[in-house]
Parts: C-alpha cells; structure tokens; sequence
C-alpha cells in the first residue's frame, strides 16, 4: 500500500471480468462512503453484463 492510496476494493470475479483496477479506481475515486463505492461497483459490473457473481466490498482508507 501507498500513502496516496484511498481505497481497498475487495471484489469476486463477476466485477474484474468487466472492470480493470484503473476502471474501479475511477469509480470510487468520486464516491464519499464506503457503501456508496460498493454499490457503484456492482451496479456498474452489471450494466455492463458481466456473466458471473457479482460482490463487492470497498473499504475507506485514511493515512496521515
């Protein structure tokens, strides 16, 4: 892990057959809550169809 680093996105494969890490990264960057990353994850894995279970856990990262 990185200083910069904001998030920890813990996710089955239904999410990474249609999202790469930058696209997740992206994703969350905007979001204010953890639920909030989550559920845009999953929401947006199956708007673009993926085949497979879909789950996702985000997990806010503070550093000093």
């Amino acid at each position: 892990m990185q200083p910069n680093d904001c998030w920890l996105i813990i996710c089955c494969d239904g999410v990474w057959d249609v999202l790469s890490d930058v696209d997740a990264a992206l994703l969350t960057h905007r979001c204010m809550t953890a639920g909030v990353a989550a559920i845009t994850l999953r929401d947006e894995a199956f708007r673009l169809d993926s085949g497979d279970n879909i789950s996702s856990i985000a997990i806010r990262l503070f550093f000093k």
